[in-house]
């Protein structure tokens, strides 16, 4: 499960999923004494095995920005399905789909309210969450598109008329049919559509949120250099 709440990246794991924990600043192991803890997390961390309360208070304080500068926290947990299950209660839920659009060595992204992002929206009373994807790609670019491989979920937090959601947007890699009337939907705030190489999309990717990021990183299955 990874949750993006402001600048922050916080990833749920079940104990066996996590490698490469020494490439973050702190690891605190909550199954052995831990003498104290700072008053704000900083940076990358680990969290080995907290209770189901620490979590669930550890994610309130994210959304209320009591850890300004935490960017990435791996927590690893015995207890995946019910500390994922509690951190849902803590929001209203909702489901949505979008699409990385590859034609070759290029990519199809939109420009919206200054952020390039990927298309993607919410889904429909009745529709599968494949046909949310194709229809919201083909809506917000204009252009005709197939499914391929399903590539991620990212969870994505913020606030709406003083309530607290949660998004669960599913990403596809999706391959172009036809972009001979590639428009952007400006009703939807997107002033443009356009296929990036891979420079072009080295630049847009320093200009994008944390999720989109990741939407990458999982389709290449590498981290990224921005």
């Amino acid at each position: 499960m990874d949750i993006f709440i402001h600048q922050a990246h916080i990833s749920l794991h079940k104990n066996n999923e996590i490698s490469k924990a020494e490439l973050y600043d702190n690891i605190y192991d909550f199954s052995q004494n831990i003498d104290s803890l700072p008053e704000a997390f900083e940076g990358n961390l680990v969290l080995h095995f907290p209770s189901i309360t620490f979590i669930s208070q550890f994610i309130q304080a994210v959304v209320s920005n009591k850890h300004p500068q935490l960017q990435h926290c791996i927590i690893i947990t015995e207890y995946y399905k019910n500390d994922k299950k509690a951190i849902k209660q803590l929001f209203y839920t909702l489901k949505a789909a979008g699409g990385l659009v590859a034609n070759q060595d290029k990519y199809l992204l939109i420009y919206r309210l200054g952020k390039w992002d990927l298309p993607k929206g919410k889904a429909e009373k009745g529709e599968t969450i494949e046909t949310t994807a194709i229809r919201e790609v083909e809506e917000e670019c204009n252009v005709k598109v197939e499914l391929q491989d399903f590539i991620c979920s990212t969870w994505h937090y913020y606030p709406q008329k003083g309530k607290a959601m949660l998004k669960r947007t599913d990403w596809y890699a999706m391959k172009c049919l036809d972009d001979s009337q590639a428009t952007p939907q400006t009703e939807e705030d997107i002033e443009r559509v356009e296929w990036l190489d891979s420079n072009q999309l080295k630049e847009a990717l320093a200009n994008t949120y944390n999720s989109i990021v990741f939407v990458f990183q999982s389709f290449w299955q590498k981290p990224l250099d921005v």
